[in-house]
């Protein structure tokens, strides 16, 4: 039986064994005439609710939490999870909301060692609604997950619905070593059980009546186990900590050895795993992937060999230099997706130590819950450490909200729209971080859920056309929104502040004709993720922003544009690019074939710093070149990399001849882009130099009496249009560090004065990590 026939069957066993709500009761007393209005924002529209929470027993439960949200099932507002109210409940059990819009609602009040109270209601315009809640004693559920075999399945992931009220987001635990999990908070009556176990599978178990014997969850299939050893310099090591991970095992789990080195990991799905060893300052290779199947055949025994680690430290920071102590961070190893990430959290002062870790290169990304990474840093940890005994200073920024309404010419709500968020030149879409749910759980989720890491997200219009685009990076963005038979809109260039809530003009999508075609190599092969950009051609009336599609794995693309004459410019990674006119009009809708020829063209060169010495170990990118003025080129992925040696060269390979942006990226040096044409019989080998950075040490004073101010924010932004953000010293002092040399625009702000802007010409320093700008003070005049 798959999901959609257990949840229908869910709702039928809800209908038979649910009558009206138990406990509660609703009086009303009609303050006005109660016609239903439209208007949310209209004082005479709002009502409030007083209420009280009591036990079964009709005991005042003081302390409880009652949260007011929208009635998901009832409302237009399904999108809009966010509740409209929290309180918490006076000694005597009563509470009290004001300003509530006329609408359906759900009121969930919680408190501890008792189950969720929940009910119903339905606000009228500028009515006075009393109402109660009683919290019956919770219940608590034990089980057990196993295999086919009996065997415990550890870290199995267990749901549980109430059939009382099935739309309720379910209550979820995991499984312990022996497979036994706990579920409390529940209340008495019928439920439903579902456990899941990556490489397992899944099982379904109920009508359960709680209280009810601990119940036993069998899979279907057989678990699987991986065994091994660890040693030091030959010789095995016990009490060593060993941990395991892999895609289908989230998080990850760990053992210890015994003392002849040996471990066992039981009870694993199908599926590859990866696993490490770490005994005090001693760590091990990551093994090979060991892959488990339902073959029979038994894995090879793993064999880890400790040796000397490196260790990380920094601090976690918000856009105003404030430590932030819960926050976490992500040390991962590159390339590619790390099976064993280390997360580590800070201390009080955000300060943070990772490690033993091997050597290699890594990616240490922090994340809080309301607030983006400004950028990962990367660094390299070996014999000649590059970045691991530096504090590790990551920051994290508040995020941004955009949220809107989208509608058809007619005025009419258009849902399921495609709403994206980027910054200029990024076309790549998210990715989702935290792990997939059930496909049940899902069915109850709201468009976008999930984190995303990047500066792009994506969501989609509700039932009302609303959408909310939440925790976006700070900086300039615009939004795309994208619906089959309209024309794509994109707003303009957005300006986005920390936490700021921005909300958009209404956005209108026009019909418009659909445009198809495919895209082949020269051996007639279809590209997929070839770029097709259909804007206005030279000479003709500009009437809609350009429109991006990307092409299938057969090379197919579609999209919609309105008539008149376009320009479609076709580029993809490894090709030449492409450019042709084409006619758009309704009664012949147009499709089109466009052959890319393959790229086999090489660039060798070789990269110095402001003092004509070799740099080493820089990262060369090169990036198709922008197609116009106004076209910052694609940058879902560059069209090459590598790494300089040590005598600074570079060569990069199957590039397409033409033009192309070079880029060169550095941790110690400021990013430094370069145009060059491949290709080119006899054309001299690439020289790039990357200038030493400057740095700026500075404060913030009132112009006036030369106080100073502590509190402000500062961003600047550089000759090549890029942006910079300081690090704050004790007192009004600033420090920004790896500044590309030449003219930089200081932006500063500070509560209570008048913003202003100061140009700075910021010279090369003579040597790395040199002060070339010293002393220099920013004056605000005070509102």
């Amino acid at each position: 039986m798959d999901f959609a026939s257990r949840r229908n069957l869910v709702l039928a066993v809800v209908a038979l064994f649910t009558g009206a709500v138990t406990g509660v009761t609703v009086t009303r007393h009609w303050l006005r005439s109660a016609k239903r209005v439209a208007a949310r924002t209209d004082p005479a529209a709002l009502a409030t609710i007083d209420g009280r929470v009591m036990t079964a027993a009709g005991s005042p439960l003081g302390g409880a939490t009652v949260v007011l949200g929208w009635d998901v099932d009832a409302d237009q507002r399904a999108g809009e999870r966010v509740p409209v109210a929290t309180v918490r409940a006076r000694p005597d059990g009563a509470f009290h909301i004001a300003k509530v819009p006329p609408g359906r609602y759900r009121l969930r009040a919680h408190a501890p060692e008792h189950a969720d109270g929940r009910l119903r209601i339905e606000v009228h315009p500028g009515e006075a609604l009393t109402t109660s809640v009683r919290l019956a004693h919770a219940e608590t559920l034990k089980g057990q997950v196993v295999d086919h075999k009996g065997q415990p399945i550890p870290g199995a992931r267990v749901l549980v619905w109430s059939l009382a009220d099935p739309a309720e987001r379910p209550r979820e635990t995991t499984s312990d070593d022996a497979g036994r999990f706990v579920l409390g908070g529940l209340t008495r009556g019928l439920h439903r059980l579902i456990a899941e176990a990556p490489g397992f599978g899944s099982v379904e178990q109920g009508p359960i009546e709680v209280p009810a014997a601990a119940p036993v969850l069998r899979m279907q299939t057989e678990g699987h186990s991986i065994t091994g050893v660890v040693t030091a310099g030959g010789v095995p090591v016990g009490g060593a900590r060993v941990v395991i991970g892999g895609e289908n095992l989230t998080p990850s789990r760990e053992t210890q050895t015994r003392a002849d080195g040996r471990f066992l990991f039981g009870g694993l799905g199908a599926g590859g795993y990866v696993l490490r060893a770490v005994r005090g300052g001693e760590v091990s290779r990551p093994s090979l992937e060991v892959m488990l199947d339902h073959s029979g055949d038994r894995p090879p025994v793993v064999k880890l060999q400790l040796a000397q680690g490196w260790m990380i430290s920094g601090r976690v920071v918000d856009d105003e230099g404030r430590p932030l102590p819960s926050a976490e961070v992500r040390v991962e190893a590159l390339p590619g997706d790390d099976p064993l990430p280390e997360i580590v959290r800070p201390d009080s002062h955000g300060n943070w130590r990772a490690g033993p870790l091997p050597a290699g290169e890594y990616r240490l990304t922090p994340r809080q819950p309301g607030f983006v990474a400004r950028r990962p840093a990367q660094l390299m940890l070996g014999s000649s450490v590059v970045g691991g005994d530096r504090l590790q200073v990551l920051e994290l920024v508040r995020g941004a909200d955009i949220f809107g309404q989208v509608a058809d010419r007619k005025g009419a709500a258009v849902a399921g729209a495609t709403v994206r968020c980027l910054v200029p030149g990024s076309e790549d879409l998210s990715v989702i971080a935290d792990r997939l749910p059930l496909a049940a759980e899902a069915a109850a989720l709201p468009s976008g859920s999930g984190h995303a890491l990047g500066r792009t997200r994506s969501t989609s219009t509700d039932t009302g056309g609303r959408f909310q685009l939440s925790d976006m990076l700070p900086g300039r963005v615009f939004v795309e929104v994208d619906r089959a038979g309209s024309v794509p809109y994109r707003s303009g260039e957005l300006s986005l502040l920390p936490g700021q809530r921005l909300e958009l003009p209404p956005i209108v999508l026009r019909d418009g004709v659909r445009v198809t075609g495919q895209v082949l190599d020269d051996t007639g092969a279809p590209v997929e993720g070839a770029r097709v950009a259909i804007r206005a051609a030279p000479g003709a009336v500009e009437r809609t922003p350009g429109v991006v599609a990307l092409t299938d794995g057969g090379g197919r693309f579609a999209t919609e544009a309105l008539d008149g004459r376009h320009e479609l410019a076709v580029s993809a990674a490894g090709m030449q690019s492409d450019t042709r006119t084409i006619q758009v009009a309704p009664s012949a809708p147009p499709d089109v074939t466009i052959r890319l020829v393959r790229a086999d063209a090489v660039l060798e060169g070789s990269v110095r710093d402001g003092l004509g010495r070799p740099l080493a170990r820089a990262r060369v990118l090169a990036w198709p070149a922008p197609l116009g003025p106004d076209d910052p080129g694609d940058r879902r992925a560059p069209l090459a990399s590598t790494v300089t040696d040590g005598g600074g060269h570079f060569r990069l390979t199957r590039l397409p001849r033409g033009a192309i942006s070079v880029e060169v990226n550095h941790g110690d040096y400021p990013l430094v882009a370069r145009s060059a044409e491949v290709g080119q019989s006899g054309a001299p080998a690439l020289t790039i130099d990357v200038p030493v950075p400057g740095r700026i040490e500075g404060e913030v004073r009132e112009k006036v009496t030369g106080a100073v101010i502590s509190t402000y924010r500062i961003e600047a932004r550089g000759p090549d249009g890029r942006t910079a953000g300081a690090t704050r010293r004790n007192g009004s002092g600033f420090v920004l560090p790896r500044l590309l040399p030449g003219r930089w625009t200081l932006s500063v702000r500070a509560p209570g004065y008048g913003p202003t802007e100061q140009t700075v010409d910021v010279p090369m320093a003579t040597t790395l990590g040199e002060t070339s700008v010293r002393d220099l003070r920013v004056e605000l005049v005070s509102n």
